[in-house]
């Protein structure tokens, strides 16, 4: 196997995300091969270079790669107030002298918000009902969804009217219904009721939902990335390492969209 092939494993393992067996077995494949050790090295730079542009702790950093500067107000040029948006190419050229044009592509491609999205998709505990008619409802669209037969989970959750008890629960698995199908729009509408709920998990699936619909539609925004961080803190919520892990996906995401 030649080191292209490598791409995503190195990656993984500069980014700390390989473990176990797989982990040992790439290490040693390094330390025995020279060339993949070089090519674990630009693996390792660019992933400092990225968590530099986090930081913007970039003089030390990139010393190597000049940036555009300021305007001087004297005789020496600064650099002042730097904004990650305002310097996305230059991280793309610094991961590409590096990493090589395909290896970058790849990266961003890894990092885009459509990718992403298809890796973090709605979670959803089944509703286990009672003999009361609404909770049957409930149930059998639950049961419907899981078994991706979501036109017929939508068809049943439409009729719960937003005077019954049931009405957020039945938005949140009406959002789950529609962003199986892929109709993010519809999702959103529905997991925005739902974080309207009084019932604090309800709630925060409802937002959570949100959020992955606003990265399929790719209308991220700062207000969604600090959502998204209050999630992530939030003890009560069942999903909290879910949001946690793409926190931090999205603070690289950001370079590459």
């Amino acid at each position: 196997m030649n080191t292209s092939e490598y791409t995503e494993k190195l990656m993984a393992l500069a980014n700390k995300e390989l473990f176990g067996d797989e982990k040992m077995q790439l290490e040693k494949e390094i330390q025995d091969n020279p060339a993949l050790a070089e090519e674990y090295k630009k693996h390792l730079l660019a992933q400092e270079l990225l968590e530099s542009f986090i930081s913007q702790d970039l003089k030390k950093k990139l010393s190597a790669f000049p940036l555009p500067q300021e305007k001087p107000e004297s005789s020496g040029a600064v650099i002042r107030n730097l904004k990650p948006s305002r310097y996305k190419w230059t991280i793309a050229a610094s991961v590409a002298l590096i990493l090589g044009v395909s290896s970058y592509l790849y990266i961003g491609n890894e990092f885009s918000y459509q990718h992403l999205a298809d890796n973090y998709v709605p979670q959803m505990q089944e509703v286990r009902g009672t003999n009361m008619v609404a909770d049957d409802i409930l149930e059998k669209a639950s049961s419907f969804i899981s078994n991706n037969k979501s036109e017929m989970a939508i068809s049943l959750l439409t009729s719960i009217t937003s005077d019954d008890d049931r009405f957020f629960m039945g938005q949140l698995l009406l959002g789950n219904a529609y962003f199986q199908i892929d109709n993010f729009s519809a999702a959103s509408n529905a997991f925005i009721q739902s974080s309207k709920s009084g019932d604090e998990e309800v709630k925060y699936q409802g937002q959570y939902g949100f959020l992955l619909c606003e990265l399929k539609l790719k209308s991220w925004s700062e207000e969604n990335q600090r959502l998204l961080k209050e999630l992530s803190e939030n003890e009560t919520f069942i999903y909290k390492k879910e949001a946690e892990a793409l926190l931090q996906k999205l603070k690289i995401a950001k370079y590459f969209n």
